[in-house]
């Protein structure tokens, strides 16, 4: 029988993996495997992880890794993926599931698993429990990421990829960085297959100080060779004229940040020369602030 599994990346994030697990626990579905990549954590994610690995309660496999950060962890999950896995559901260690959320995640493979649908985003609450989307999204319908981005729309939520739809689509890991932002995976698969925004809310998250989200434009400075691949990639699958200025703008700044960090970059085609100048002007607002 075909499954799904559940993938997250933790590192050094014992409590907030704990309460994953809680609600985990409490799935009114738990025919799914939790594939946890701990990315090099220290002694107390580790004791947690025991714990959790020891349930008789859910399907637990946990792969311990040096630290390289989420993304490669990321890959490093797919890799070891069971051949029955047919849809994976990416999942950070500071989420909250509902009870019911498996059990959603299932009636849409089912809906969608003959369609040319690769990828599924849904929605997700902060604490407080408003939906992370501007404007809300509550009905499903299909949007390249690129088309979404450039009508200024936002949404922060959970990632499902269909395993046949992914293929070997995997983040590039850069020498010298450990983030690159998730959405260059949704836009790889997305040259193939399409992107469905689900109007369903699966869980819940907690920003925590430090993380990825709370960094912001500071962490995508200090990874300037991931942020190249996203802009060029930005620029595919529909995206309007002043889409593509803007982040031909932003890519060659972050291409002069990446030579002043001793990194050879190649010559980036998909960007618009003329933005060369603005770009590196921003670059240098760039540096002032967050490096």
């Amino acid at each position: 029988m075909h499954q799904i599994a559940l993938l997250t990346a933790t590192y050094n994030h014992p409590k907030e993996l704990m309460k994953l697990f809680d609600s985990l626990e409490k799935q009114s579905d738990k025919n799914f495997t939790w594939v946890i990549i701990n990315d090099g954590s220290e002694e107390e994610t580790e004791n947690v992880l025991q714990i959790i690995n020891n349930n008789s309660i859910i399907d637990v496999k946990v792969i311990n890794k040096g630290n390289g950060g989420k993304s490669s962890s990321i890959n490093m999950g797919f890799d070891c993926l069971e051949t029955n896995v047919e849809f994976v559901l990416i999942i950070d260690d500071d989420e909250r599931l509902k009870p019911e959320a498996v059990m959603t995640v299932k009636e849409y493979v089912e809906k969608y698993r003959n369609s040319d649908c690769g990828v599924i985003h849904f929605n997700r609450t902060n604490e407080k429990g408003d939906i992370i989307a501007n404007p809300i999204i509550r009905e499903d319908f299909y949007m390249n990421f690129q088309v979404f981005k450039s009508e200024r729309r936002y949404a922060d939520g959970y990632l499902g990829y269909f395993v046949k739809a992914l293929g070997k689509n995997r983040f590039t890991i850069y020498p010298g960085e450990k983030y690159i932002a998730p959405s260059t995976l949704i836009m790889k698969v997305n040259r193939k297959s399409k992107l469905l925004w689900a109007g369903t809310v699966l869980g819940e998250t907690e920003y925590l100080v430090g993380g990825i989200t709370k960094q912001g434009r500071k962490l995508r400075v200090k990874n300037p060779m991931g942020m190249i691949e996203y802009c060029e990639l930005m620029m595919e699958n529909g995206a309007t004229f002043l889409t593509k200025l803007s982040y031909s703008t932003q890519g060659y700044a972050y291409r002069v940040i990446a030579r002043g960090k001793a990194q050879k970059t190649e010559k980036a085609p998909n960007l618009i020369r003329v933005c060369a100048l603005p770009g590196a002007i921003l670059s240098l607002i760039w540096k002032c602030k967050y490096l």
